[in-house]
């Protein structure tokens, strides 16, 4: 795959999960934030790419948590 095609289905997923995040829809952000960091951990460090998916998690828990949404119990 082009470097171009890789980098705008990153942006897209991205975009993706933060629209998903911001309807609450946290099983559907969680999975495509993990999309994403597979995406980036082929073409970068996994640590890294490890590190921001548990950055991720703990936004999503933090905004279950304010929101009280106990239907997702996977992140966190």
């Amino acid at each position: 795959m082009p470097h171009s095609s890789r980098k705008t289905i990153l942006k897209e997923t991205s975009r993706l999960a933060a629209l998903a995040g911001k309807s609450q829809d946290y099983a559907l952000a969680r999975d495509l934030w993990q999309q994403v960091h597979l995406m980036v951990a082929r073409v970068d460090n996994r640590a890294w790419a490890f590190a921001r998916m548990q950055f991720c998690e703990r936004v999503l828990a933090r905004q279950r948590a304010v929101t009280g949404d106990n239907a997702v119990t996977a992140c966190g």
